[in-house]
């Protein structure tokens, strides 16, 4: 498994909608096609746990428990 490759996000920032599109991508293929954990991908690409947990609540995808 390798790291989250995501172009540089500004923290506290709103992200235009395409570029919200890619990073949500991203973020959904590590969470369901690689199994990693909601931490361990806010980790690799220096967001927020809340950041990518609503990147995947947005995504409609079912969490895990």
């Amino acid at each position: 498994m390798s790291k989250i490759d995501l172009p540089p996000l500004p923290k506290g920032k709103w992200l235009p909608a395409d570029q919200r599109a890619d990073v949500a991508a991203l973020v959904v293929a590590a969470y369901t096609e690689d199994k990693k954990a909601i931490r361990q991908i806010a980790a690799e690409c220096g967001r927020s746990y809340g950041f990518v947990h609503g990147i995947l609540a947005d995504a409609n995808v079912k969490f895990r428990s």
